[in-house]
C-alpha cells in the first residue's frame, strides 16, 4: 500500500522570516546599547581636534593677535586709566559726565577707548568700555616672539601661571601666529582662553565685565 504523501509545497510552511528580522534587529539594539555603557563608564572619548575648554578661577591677562603679530593691548591699563579720569569729572549729572569722558583721547598704541552708555539686566544705566582698534598697530611676529629676549616672553615673565591665565583675542588674518603664541604659552605652564574676533571689530565690556568670556580656557 502506497504511505500518505507529505505536502512539501513552500505553502504549507510557516513563514518566520519577518520573526527572525524583528529578533535580529532586538538583539543588535540590545549589544549597541551594551557597548555604548561599556564604553561611557570605562571613560573613554572620542578624540576632539577642536580646543577644549574649562572654567577655572585665575584672572585673565589679555594679550592680541592682529595683523599676523602678537602683542599686549594693556586693556585693563586703559580701564584703570578712564576710572582715574572719571572720577576727577566734577559734573553731577550722570549723562553729562559720560560725554565728557568721551572727549578725553584716552588711547594707547593698539586701542583707543570709547565710552558708551547702556543698561543692565536690571534696567539701571551703566557704563560700557568699548576699544577701538587702531588699523595699523602692530607686535611682535612669529619670528620674534620665539626669541628669549622678546617683548612676549618677557611679559610671560612677569605672570604667575597659578594666579593668571592668558586669554588672546585672535583677530580672522592672525591664527598662523596665535598657534604660535599659544604654544610658547602652554610650554610655559600658563592655562590659554582665546576669542576670534573680525579685523576691525570693537572691543566691549560692561562693568560687569561682559563682552568675552575670560573664564573658560583651554
Amino acid at each position: 500500500m502506497k504511505k500518505q504523501t507529505q505536502n512539501t509545497s513552500p505553502d504549507s510552511f510557516l513563514n518566520l522570516d519577518p520573526f527572525i528580522d524583528i529578533v535580529t534587529n532586538v538583539i543588535g539594539a540590545f549589544f549597541f546599547v551594551i557597548i555604548y555603557i561599556a564604553l561611557a563608564s570605562s571613560g573613554i572619548k572620542s578624540k576632539i581636534t577642536t580646543p577644549l575648554f574649562s572654567v577655572v578661577d585665575t584672572n585673565p591677562i589679555y594679550f592680541e593677535c592682529r595683523n599676523q603679530t602678537a602683542f599686549f593691548p594693556d586693556i585693563e591699563g586703559l580701564r584703570k586709566e578712564s576710572n582715574e579720569v572719571w572720577k576727577k569729572i566734577q559734573v553731577g549729572n550722570w549723562f553729562r559726565k559720560v560725554e565728557i569722558l568721551k572727549t578725553f583721547n584716552i588711547s594707547n598704541q593698539f586701542y583707543t577707548y570709547v565710552p558708551e552708555k547702556e543698561r543692565d539686566k536690571r534696567g539701571s544705566w551703566t557704563v560700557k568700555d568699548n576699544f577701538e582698534p587702531i588699523p595699523d598697530a602692530r607686535g611682535e611676529t612669529s619670528f620674534q616672539i620665539k626669541r628669549e629676549d622678546s617683548l612676549f616672553r618677557r611679559k610671560l615673565a612677569t605672570l604667575d601661571p597659578n594666579q593668571q591665565h592668558l586669554y588672546f583675542i585672535v583677530r580672522n588674518d592672525s591664527f598662523e601666529i596665535f598657534h604660535v603664541a599659544r604654544a610658547i604659552t602652554l610650554e610655559s605652564g600658563f592655562r590659554v582662553g582665546w576669542n576670534p574676533l573680525e579685523s576691525n571689530k570693537t572691543l566691549g565690556f560692561t562693568s560687569s565685565g561682559g563682552g568675552v568670556d575670560p573664564s573658560n580656557i583651554q
